[in-house]
C-alpha cells in the first residue's frame, strides 16, 4: 500500500535545545569555512572568545559548518547577542563564569588556528516558551519488498533553509531543487521498491527548530521506529558536484554512517565529508528516535539556474545510497 499523507505540526523557538557533548576550545576563525579545525570540532560544544558583535553570527556559521552541536561564547560584552537564526543552542557568558561552573582554567587565546578538545563533558540546557507553527508536511511511503524489512526515512525542506549562510544562495531554488530530487526517487522507487521501505517526506518550516522534521519523525509509529536505520536529508539538488555527508557523530572513526558515505561516493565518483549542520541529530534526540544520519547535498551560487543534469546528479546518488542502506543497514550499525 503506498500513503500520500498530510501532517501538521508545533514547534519551540531555536533556542530550546538539551544536548550532552564534550568542549573544544576553538581559537580565532582561520577559514571561512571552518576547514582549518578539520573534524575536531564535529560532535562537540565549541567554546569561542569575542567582543565583536558582528563575529558572533560569522561563529555560528565555522562552528555549524564544521559539525559542532552547539557554541559558548566567552565575552564582557554586556551588549552582546546571539543570532536568532542559529542552527543550534547558542550560550552566552563571560570567561571568569565559566571557569567558575567548569572549575578548571580555559587555555588563553593565542590568536593562532586552533581547536583543543577539553577533557570535560556538559549537558547545555536551554529553554525558551513554546511557539505554535502552522504547517504542513507532504509524506510518500513506499514499501519494502519484504514485508517488516528496513525503514529508511529521506526528508527534503520545501521552504526555507534552517542553515546560517555566510555566503548569498539561492534559498527558494535550493528547495525547490531538493523537492524534485525527492519526487524523482519517489517515482523510481515506486517502480522499483528496495528491500527496505522508504518513506519520503517534503517538510516545512525547518528555519523553525526543524519543525517538520520532528513532525515526521514524531508521526513514526513504534513499530516504525524499531526499524528505522537511517535519516537521510537533501537540502538542495541545485548545484554539483554531489556530496554524501555522515553524521557528525560518526566522524572521528571510519564506522558507521563515515564509512558508508565514503563507499558511495567513491562508487560515485562524488565527494565525501561530514554534514555542515546539527539539524538531523539534535531533532533526532528531541523526538527520541535513535538512527545515523547521512545527506546529499550539494551547494551553488546565486546565479546557478536549476537544470535536468544537477537534479538527476542528486537524485542517482540519493537513490545509490538508498540502495546500499537497503543492501546493506548493518554497515551503519
Amino acid at each position: 500500500e503506498r500513503r500520500l499523507l498530510l501532517t501538521t505540526y508545533t514547534v519551540t523557538t531555536t533556542a530550546d535545545a538539551e544536548l550532552s557533548a564534550p568542549l573544544v576550545f576553538v581559537d580565532f576563525v582561520g577559514s571561512i569555512g571552518g576547514n582549518a579545525f578539520g573534524r575536531s570540532i564535529a560532535g562537540r560544544i565549541a567554546v569561542v572568545s569575542t567582543s565583536a558583535q558582528s563575529s558572533v553570527g560569522l561563529w555560528v556559521s565555522v562552528i555549524a559548518r564544521a559539525g559542532g552541536l552547539g557554541l559558548i561564547v566567552l565575552s564582557d560584552n554586556p551588549r552582546l547577542a546571539a543570532p536568532q537564526d542559529s542552527p543550534f543552542p547558542v550560550l552566552l557568558t563571560s570567561p571568569v563564569a565559566l571557569r567558575r561552573v567548569l572549575g578548571t582554567p580555559l587555555p588563553v587565546p593565542t590568536g593562532g588556528t586552533s581547536a583543543v578538545p577539553l577533557d570535560l563533558e556538559v549537558k547545555l540546557s536551554v529553554k525558551a516558551p513554546p511557539v505554535s507553527v502552522g504547517g504542513l508536511n507532504i509524506l510518500a511511503d513506499i514499501p519494502g519488498r519484504v514485508s517488516g524489512g528496513p525503514l529508511i526515512l529521506v526528508a527534503a525542506p520545501y521552504d526555507a533553509s534552517p542553515a546560517v549562510h555566510y555566503l548569498d544562495y539561492a534559498q527558494g531554488s535550493e528547495a525547490a531543487s531538493a523537492t524534485a530530487v525527492l519526487v524523482g526517487a519517489a517515482s523510481q522507487l515506486r517502480r522499483a521498491p528496495l528491500d527496505a521501505e522508504v518513506l519520503l517526506v517534503s517538510v516545512g518550516s525547518m528555519s523553525q527548530d526543524a519543525a517538520g522534521l520532528k513532525s515526521a519523525l514524531r508521526g513514526l509509529s513504534a513499530e516504525q521506529a524499531r526499524r528505522l536505520v537511517a535519516l537521510v536529508w537533501v537540502p538542495s539538488g541545485l548545484g554539483r558536484p554531489v556530496n554524501i555527508r555522515s553524521d557528525p557523530a560518526e566522524a572521528k572513526e571510519p564506522i558507521g554512517s563515515f564509512r558508508v558515505a565514503g563507499r558511495v561516493a567513491n562508487a560515485l565518483g562524488a565527494r565525501s565529508g561530514v554534514q555542515l549542520f546539527s539539524q538531523l541529530p539534535r531533532a533526532l534526540a528531541a523526538t527520541d528516535r535513535r538512527a545515523p544520519t547521512l545527506e546529499v547535498t550539494s551547494f551553488a551560487s546565486e546565479e546557478t539556474m536549476p537544470s535536468i543534469d544537477a537534479l538527476d546528479l542528486s537524485g542517482r546518488a540519493l537513490l545509490t545510497l538508498l540502495a546500499y542502506v537497503s543492501e546493506h543497514p548493518e554497515a551503519l550499525k
